[in-house]
């Protein structure tokens, strides 16, 4: 018996001694256990002592089991009934009220980023511009092109007037880097 460890396991070995103590030593003859020596009525009456405790764990286990199946099949319409009352609420007070938080929901509004938050976000957006090459509106209406173009129309070369260069200086640096960059050195190679 001591290999029993569930308590389900128990109270069956428990039965099951009992119902061989009622039919192999009602007839008498006595035991001796843990040191005392026990007739079986004795042992009838401990083992019998024992049961009560488990049969009523197994009662109430059922009772759990059963309250929890009612709580499952609850579940989903309280969910559904919770999702419709927070609609309503905030059809009623507009999203961001702390009203809403008195009703244990969350109030929607976005949480406040803290300065290192910002600081890292703006710096990882700069960055992100700068691999991929991306300019924003007033970057983009400060270039400007630069010098003479000229178009062949029909064998014709005809010269667009120039246009006035707003460029600032630091972009101007840039591109005229940029350009020079772009050209390709080409080698005499003595050729």
């Amino acid at each position: 018996m001591p290999g029993a460890k569930n308590p389900s396991d128990l109270a069956a070995k428990i039965q099951a001694a009992l119902t061989g103590v009622q039919k192999v030593l009602a007839a008498g003859g006595k035991l001796q256990i843990g040191g005392e020596t026990l007739s079986p009525a004795q042992i009838e009456a401990q083992l019998a002592g024992y049961l009560p405790a488990f049969k009523a764990v197994e009662a109430q286990y059922a009772k759990y089991q059963q309250a929890v199946a009612a709580r499952t099949a609850l579940e989903p319409e309280a969910r559904e009934f919770l999702v419709g009352l927070r609609a309503a609420l905030l059809a009623n007070y507009k999203r961001g009220n702390p009203v809403l938080s008195q009703f244990g929901m969350g109030t929607g509004a976005p949480g406040k980023q803290s300065p290192e938050t910002m600081v890292i976000a703006a710096a990882t957006r700069a960055l992100t511009r700068k691999k991929r090459g991306t300019t924003g509106k007033k970057q983009r209406a400060a270039i400007q092109v630069v010098g003479l173009p000229a178009v062949t129309v029909g064998g014709t070369k005809a010269v667009v007037p120039p246009v006035v260069d707003t460029t600032p200086p630091a972009v101007a640096a840039a591109l005229a880097e940029s350009e020079s960059a772009a050209t390709p050195a080409v080698s005499s190679g003595g050729e």
